[in-house]
């Protein structure tokens, strides 16, 4: 709460704005007629206090119905009045500046800069075994406020917070037991069917703080105590120890962005919709978020590549989380206003940045080097257009090894188009890619000449193992065909050649619809049609180096395909882990038991936050002085 006659005022601490640009923050508790409501304000540095005084004052009117006007008076330390004309920044931050403001005869107490929280809540469900994280919107953040959690079993309005000595953490709520003090909360199974409590203890001060309360009660994940959820297994058995030396285990994952899910609709218009299979309380981002922080921190990975990530998601949640796990995360945005990213992230103790060159796809066409992919597109009008439009980017991070800086990784991570309609697209942006990575690569060896630099190339490609941008991105490597490679990387794969025959079906339809109706066109004149052009020159369009799929070619990372829900659904390999050849993989993950992925239909369900399946190997990257780089 707003402590009792006190005025609180902020700077604005964002460097990357001019001063013209900055603004104060203002806010207050005012009483008028017995009641007691609190008021903000923001108001530019530059601006002079009279015209924040009128500001002021039309507020209090507005918001208390009050007729008469309040009277507002700056007053200094040595009871100095300040005049009107002087700017906002000097009236609290100059060099004479107001220590009291007076309210109509009530003197308010200036404080500046304090810690301060503008909002408290629980907005994610409280699953079992699964992280709650408070969203929290500080003003000025106090980095050694202390989060105290608490269970019981009412969210009545009344529960107070107060003082309490007898108490672990020196608080109580009445009718709520404390658990501890951690800035998430793990619900246990003894908490099913309760409320969460969580208040934030401000460092320094006598005022307990901010409470919230979770607006539902905790409840399991699954449907039973003993039932696993997809990805339990899978880390018990593979991931469960850190990696160390020049081993890493890297992760990539399409998270699934919320604003994808049609959550807002209702069951009737959802059928037409993605993931209609799942009833929409698994869908909703407050149910897979908890999940999601669950599973990602999970697997003990080295690198995290994560696309699709919500700009809620890893501001509120995924980000802190990750950091109090030892992870830094550095997320960039797609183009274009789309209110998702992609996110690299480290484990602090091994890696860390040093550079980000992350870049629009659409803007490296016009690099000279890309050229013969202009010259392409100019007989490929639809195609040109949905690539120079798209919001796809790709996130590269130079990391260099906390133990031996010789060891050098060039993480890149991407998102290509989605649309199986513009498979050319998909291919074009995999060269760019390619070509991105090779320009960076050089860029870094002309001032570090003789270094060895690592690529890993992750990502959701939305691609086949078998699409031409697979093979390019191989550079005619015939990782499928490879025996060896084979047993390594495919030992579950017993359904891969039904899946594979399904999309090249699909194709050659695809294919021969086109050819009939461009011909159709030529013959009638309907020249708004695409020019007759081979694609396979399209293969004439290369990249600098070859590739090895890290991961192999499963049978499936993408599943949405439940029975009775055939609309829209895609079952097959979209997601790869790409390193150099000379790269030494040294395990790849094994995938979720088949039956776990199809128990309630496809994915996203119950049990599955996201219609993906995350890709995971371990590789050995060695310094540069190592025999296993060439």
């Amino acid at each position: 709460m707003v402590h009792e006659e006190k005025f609180f005022v902020w700077q604005d601490f964002d460097k990357s704005l001019r001063e013209r640009d900055k603004c104060i923050q203002i806010a207050f508790d005012y009483t008028y007629a017995g009641t007691t409501k609190r008021v903000y304000m923001k108001r530019s540095y530059l601006d002079d206090f009279g015209g924040t005084k009128r500001r002021l004052q039309i507020k209090i009117r507005d918001t208390f119905s009050k007729k008469e006007s309040t009277s507002i008076r700056p007053i200094t330390e040595n009871g100095e009045i300040l005049d009107d004309f002087i700017t906002n920044f000097e009236t609290f931050f100059g060099p004479q500046p107001c220590t009291k403001i007076e309210l109509d005869n009530i003197k308010y107490t200036v404080v500046k800069d304090v810690p301060w929280l503008d909002n408290l809540e629980i907005s994610l469900e409280p699953l079992i075994g699964c992280p709650s994280i408070p969203s929290v919107d500080w003003k000025k953040e106090d980095p050694f406020a202390k989060y105290h959690w608490f269970v019981g079993d009412n969210n009545s309005r009344n529960l107070k917070v107060s003082k309490d000595d007898s108490s672990q953490c020196g608080i109580s709520i009445n009718g709520y037991n404390f658990v501890e003090t951690s800035p998430y909360y793990c619900a246990r199974e003894q908490d099913l069917d309760k409320f969460v409590a969580v208040v934030v203890e401000f460092s320094g001060e006598e005022e307990i703080g901010r409470m919230a309360i979770s607006p539902i009660r905790v409840k399991r994940p699954t449907e039973n105590r003993n039932d696993l959820l997809i990805f339990e297994e899978r880390q018990e058995k593979f991931c469960k120890e850190k990696l160390n030396g020049n081993r890493y285990r890297i992760l990539s994952y399409n998270v699934l962005a919320h604003l994808y899910n049609k959550t807002s609709l209702t069951k009737n218009e959802q059928k037409d919709q993605y993931y209609s299979y799942c009833p929409k309380e698994f869908q909703f981002d407050t149910y897979r978020y908890p999940l999601l922080l669950k599973e990602i921190h999970g697997y003990n990975a080295d690198i995290l590549f994560l696309q699709e990530v919500d700009v809620r998601l890893q501001r509120r949640f995924l980000i802190p989380f990750l950091k109090l796990k030892g992870y830094t995360s550095i997320f960039n945005c797609k183009e274009n206003q789309v209110n998702e990213g992609l996110i690299i992230a480290i484990r602090d103790d091994r890696l860390y940045e040093d550079g980000n060159y992350t870049a629009k796809l659409s803007g490296l066409l016009k690099k000279r080097s890309n050229s013969d992919i202009m010259e392409f597109l100019k007989n490929k009008p639809e195609s040109y257009e949905v690539i120079s439009s798209r919001p796809s980017i790709i996130q590269i991070v130079h990391l260099r090894s906390v133990d031996d800086p010789n060891v050098q990784i060039l993480a890149a991570n991407t998102h290509l188009h989605y649309d199986p309609l513009f498979e050319d697209v998909k291919h074009l942006q995999a060269v760019l890619c390619v070509r991105y990575i090779n320009d960076i690569i050089r860029q870094i060896k002309k001032s570090q000449k003789n270094c060895k630099i690592q690529v890993v190339f992750a990502g959701d490609f939305n691609f086949v193992p078998t699409s031409r941008a697979a093979k390019v991105l191989r550079n005619d490597l015939d990782l499928i065909n490879n025996k060896e490679e084979n047993i390594k990387r495919e030992e579950n794969n017993k359904n891969s050649t039904k899946t594979l025959n399904e999309q090249q079906q699909f194709s050659f339809f695809l294919l021969i619809n086109w050819f009939f109706w461009t011909l159709f066109g030529n013959l009638f004149g309907a020249n708004w049609l695409p020019k007759p052009l081979e694609d396979n020159n399209i293969e004439k369009i290369k990249v600098p180096f070859k590739f090895q799929c890290a991961t192999g070619f499963p049978p499936y990372t993408n599943f949405t395909r439940a029975e009775g829900f055939t609309k829209d659904a895609f079952v097959g390999c979209l997601d790869y882990i790409w390193t150099f050849p000379e790269t030494k993989v040294l395990k790849v993950i094994p995938f979720p038991d088949h039956n776990l992925v199809t128990k309630y239909g496809a994915i996203p369900s119950r049990i599955a936050p996201s219609d993906h399946l995350p890709i995971i190997c371990e590789i050995c990257i060695e310094g540069r002085n190592k025999s296993n780089l060439t």
